[in-house]
């Protein structure tokens, strides 16, 4: 098809900015793939001599028409891997969504289709969406299509008629409509309809709307028996509609049609699509680094849903007020939760995420602040109570929130002496030195033989809390690298997800 609307005449002397773009492709050429012919037109001349006439000077040119024809074909190399498997989509547009309208201009109301309606009993196609995970539907029975990460949901049509021959009949036919409107596509500042008008809107999460229409669409786009890939999709709400004339002529007179009836017809319906998954992301509000479930963000966080922006999200905060039993929950906040908002008053939260299509839920634990109570509450999941009764019997906790308990750190020693024996091993031989050298000092000096018996004592307890501290700070440094490739996987999966939406979209 050429389409001759595109077409820029005088383009050289016209109004257009060279730097604007000629034609662009629609969702359908792109995802269908297209081939597409560019053709310049222009006349140059040549002066090929001169005469004189008296004062007047003559010049004479040689003139030449040129064409330059250009082609190639364009596609969107992320939807072409994948062809419709019509038993396993979704269908949406058939027979149930068709109506004749009342109203030609706006394609408005509707009128049963009786049995003496020439469109009575057949479709002009149907539309399938295809590449999705699972399938619901809201209360107002709206198909909520259900997507999983890696999936590439995907909009098609299929015509079943030949536009000359609706079911098989040469009496019906579909024509162009030069002088089409539709009255819930109201933004779409364009009339000629051509063989079909196809709208797709989507409404994003934040209420924007964004309406693509294709004229000509049964003509153009569209080949008879063939599945044509409209439009991938991401999360939104969908309404489409396909607007088409037909001229049927049932009163013949020698042969001849006459008295043809235009009538116009219009399949629309109305759908979603959701991501299937519940996943939450936690951000510290300093670094914007991912923050692991029960664990500490001193300056505060805020949520990060990365493409899932319907899920329900709600908040729990709580704070710690003294009482005759010590430190008790004091809930603070228990309400809705927004993403990307700063949460940065002290406090214990606990984050639950919803998905309403799915039922499922993700809930994290998250502590603001810097009392070292509270840290442990999050991490270890005791209550406020029982971390007292242990820090009262000789624990203490660490700067990630963990309880060392006296028993604890027996183990510590215990495992010391097992893990680091050659670290031992040296250290036992330096004291043992310097212990001998104390005796041999203390042989040629008597007096002194209690001093250096103290000064010894001295230097094995030193060494020995030398030891403790080395291997405290070992398991401190595993626990943070520990804790850091968590966080570092997480956010590798947060960003494969969104190289993934980014392809999609693309």
């Amino acid at each position: 098809m050429t389409d001759l609307d595109e077409t820029v005449t005088d383009y050289f002397n016209s109004a257009v900015k060279k730097e604007d773009s000629v034609y662009k492709t629609t969702n359908v050429q792109l995802t269908s793939g297209c081939y597409y012919r560019i053709i310049v037109a222009y006349e140059v001349r040549k002066e090929v001599g001169s005469s004189n006439i008296l004062f007047y000077n003559k010049n004479d040119y040689e003139y030449k028409k040129i064409e330059e024809v250009y082609t190639f074909y364009a596609y969107n190399k992320n939807a072409e891997a994948e062809t419709l498997n019509t038993s396993d989509a979704f269908i949406l547009g058939d027979n149930n969504n068709l109506v004749r309208c009342k109203n030609a201009e706006g394609y408005y109301g509707s009128q049963e289709i009786g049995h003496d309606d020439p469109h009575r009993g057949w479709n002009i196609g149907k539309f399938y969406v295809s590449g999705y995970t699972a399938e619901t539907e809201t209360t107002d029975g709206t198909p909520v299509i259900l997507k999983e990460v890696g999936d590439k949901v995907s909009l098609w049509f299929n015509l079943e008629q030949d536009l000359n021959a609706c079911n098989g009949n040469p009496k019906i036919e579909v024509v162009a409509d030069p002088e089409g409107t539709d009255s819930q596509f109201k933004d779409v500042d364009i009339q000629d309809f051509g063989k079909g008008m196809l709208f797709i809107r989507k409404t994003d999460y934040h209420k924007n709307k964004k309406t693509n229409y294709y004229k000509n669409f049964l003509e153009a786009s569209a080949t008879v028996g063939a599945n044509t890939r409209v439009d991938l999709l991401e999360e939104g709400d969908y309404e489409v509609a396909l607007d088409y004339a037909l001229k049927y002529s049932n009163t013949t007179v020698f042969g001849a049609s006459v008295l043809p009836k235009t009538l116009h017809y219009r399949v629309s319906f109305n759908f979603s699509v959701r991501n299937g998954d519940c996943k939450l992301f936690i951000r510290d509000a300093q670094t914007n680094q991912f923050i692991n479930n029960s664990n500490v963000a001193e300056s505060g966080f805020y949520i990060d849903l990365a493409k899932q922006k319907y899920l329900k999200l709600q908040l729990k905060r709580e704070v710690m007020t003294d009482s005759l039993d010590g430190l008790v929950a004091d809930t603070k906040f228990n309400g809705a939760a927004k993403e990307g908002r700063m949460y940065t008053d002290e406090g214990v939260y606990t984050i639950k995420a919803t998905n309403r299509y799915t039922s499922a839920t993700t809930e994290k634990k998250i502590y603001v602040g810097n009392t070292d109570v509270l840290k442990a509450h999050v991490a270890t999941g005791l209550s406020v109570a029982e971390i007292n009764e242990k820090l009262a019997a000789g624990a203490y906790i660490d700067d990630d929130g963990n309880i060392i308990t006296p028993a604890a750190q027996q183990e510590i020693v215990e495992e010391l002496s097992e893990t680091d024996s050659n670290e031992e091993y040296e250290v036992n031989k330096v004291v043992d030195s310097e212990a001998i050298d104390n005796v041999e000092e203390a042989a040629e000096q008597p007096e002194d033989v209690v001093s250096h018996k103290n000064n010894t004592g001295k230097i094995v307890f030193i060494v020995i809390v030398g030891i403790i501290a080395v291997w405290v700070g070992k398991r401190m440094i595993i626990n943070r690298k520990s804790k850091e490739q968590h966080q570092n996987d997480e956010q590798s999966e947060l960003e494969d997800e969104n190289i993934d939406g980014e392809e999609q979209e693309q």
